[in-house]
């Protein structure tokens, strides 16, 4: 499993959705997201990409296909950081 971002993404506003694209020249399976978060958050803004890499083209010593996940823009205003604060992270 890859997640690109744990969240409820909103994908249905203007601007908004998910496209996927193969890149020939660049060898590479692109899933590009534009969204807005879940019901948590007063503002949100969302633009990253999950690419998987032709493990021809990129190889590693174990076969397995390289992910690379690019984040353009990730804006959120949180009602409350301290309830809907980044999972997994510690201060």
């Amino acid at each position: 499993m890859v997640a690109a971002y744990w969240d409820d993404l909103k994908t249905n506003g203007t601007n908004q959705g998910v496209w996927a694209f193969e890149d020939t020249v660049s060898h590479r399976f692109v899933v590009q997201w534009k969204a807005g978060a879940g019901n948590n958050y007063s503002f949100a803004n969302l633009d990253f990409t999950v690419s998987l890499l032709d493990p021809d083209e990129y190889p590693t010593r174990d076969g397995n296909g390289r992910v690379l996940i690019q984040y353009n823009d990730v804006q959120m205003n949180l009602f409350d950081p301290e309830q809907y604060g980044p999972r997994g992270c510690t201060r």
